[in-house]
């Protein structure tokens, strides 16, 4: 950063790194958002499966769910996610 006059001044070949950082950290908002919307048990369907790569019928054996139920809510999830989050296709 150069100081000039109080004003910050960023290296144009740096401005796309920025652009990038904030469009990440706008994607990161939205999807936290997007999850808050969700119940706690479909949230960590959610979350078990795609961040811990759990199996349904893992997933099943901690909410006393069927692995079949699991997979509706997930599917079910994702649709509503996907609709949530339509603006970043």
């Amino acid at each position: 950063f150069n100081l000039n006059n109080n004003s910050y001044c960023i290296p144009l070949d740096n401005v796309k790194e920025v652009e990038s950082y904030q469009e990440d950290l706008d994607l990161n908002i939205d999807i936290q958002r997007a999850l808050s919307t969700l119940d706690f048990e479909t949230k960590m369907i959610v979350l078990l499966t795609v961040f811990s790569g759990y199996k349904s019928a893992e997933i099943g054996n901690i909410f006393g769910l069927g692995g079949s139920t699991v997979r509706s809510r997930y599917r079910r999830a994702l649709k509503k996610l996907a609709k949530l989050l339509d603006s970043y296709r």
